[in-house]
């Protein structure tokens, strides 16, 4: 991981991108990037239309 301290934030090289309850996303990743150097910052796991649905159905009941 490019910044220490995202670490102790709790933030990994790759992340969930989506929360439902709990934190889920088992689409492609995408690079999150510092606009100051363009140097990655750690990937966020997309949520597919499965996960939306399935988090969908969880709050609407």
């Amino acid at each position: 991981m490019a910044y220490a301290f995202l670490k102790r934030l709790g933030i990994e090289d790759v992340n969930h991108g989506g929360f439902g309850g709990k934190w889920l996303g088992r689409g492609e990743e995408l690079d999150v990037v510092t606009p100051i150097n363009g140097k990655r910052i750690a990937s966020i796991r997309q949520c597919t239309a499965e996960d939306y649905e399935k988090t969908a159905r969880r709050f609407l009941g």
